[in-house]
């Protein structure tokens, strides 16, 4: 099994489950109760979901302001 690092949002270390119900996807998700948001991968082989969880992007980019969100098509 690959190691899996913690919850991106509270640092706790994920639980592991497969769902039995419908196609059978393996899920990682955080159980902490107290985490801010409800994280989940979902995936139908384990390694997939275990490298999907393992994901982080890099930092955003940075910019002075003077967009708002949405303006950046335009």
């Amino acid at each position: 099994m690959s190691q899996l690092l913690p919850c991106p949002f509270c640092g706790d270390f994920p639980a592991i489950n497969i769902r039995q119900s419908g196609a059978g996807y393996w899920l990682v998700d955080c159980k902490n109760p107290r985490c801010v948001v409800i994280v989940e991968t979902r995936a139908k082989e384990r390694e997939v979901a275990l490298q999907q969880w393992n994901t982080r992007v890099g930092a955003l980019p940075q910019h002075n302001g003077s967009q708002r969100r949405g303006d950046e098509a335009q």
